[in-house]
């Protein structure tokens, strides 16, 4: 029987940290993969994610015939482990997802940026426009007599 506490996000972090070969199913990662989508935790779309960045990196990578060296094809080796380029680095599911995660953060930096900017500039509008009716108003007491400026203020 399966433990009900430990859910198909929960494994999959506890099993992306130990192999760094299955993907983390992160809120952004899966965003970034379906923008809008509506998230649900389960299993069948944990593995719907995974089968999608397994997919992407697979047709990121090179084929296997162009990558195997003529006496790797005469050893009849297998080349089933993952990929490393001549830098050591392997392109995996779950570096994708951290990838996409990356991505996904930091244009909602950008939008937040943008947002926050027009806030800005919402608010340096309207102080100015403040000032300026305050110095209208300035420059009309000057005209008035002291008797207008009364009746004015009781207004």
């Amino acid at each position: 029987m399966a433990d009900e506490s430990v859910g198909p996000a929960t494994a999959s972090l506890i099993l992306a940290v130990y192999t760094k070969i299955i993907p983390f199913m992160a809120d952004e990662s899966m965003l970034g993969i379906w923008p809008g989508l509506s998230l649900k935790y389960d299993m069948k779309m944990y593995l719907k994610y995974a089968e999608a960045l397994i997919e992407k990196c697979d047709s990121l990578g090179m084929n296997e015939d162009d990558d195997l060296s003529q006496d790797d094809k005469k050893d009849g080796s297998d080349n089933d482990e993952e990929e490393e380029d001549e830098d050591g680095f392997a392109l995996t599911p779950w570096r994708l997802g951290e990838c996409l995660w990356i991505e996904y953060m930091m244009n909602k930096e950008d939008k937040n940026d943008t947002k926050k900017n027009k806030v800005d500039n919402k608010t340096k509008t309207k102080a100015k426009t403040k000032k300026s009716r305050k110095r209208k108003l300035s420059e009309d007491e000057d005209d008035m007599s002291s008797t207008q400026r009364v009746k004015r203020l009781r207004l």
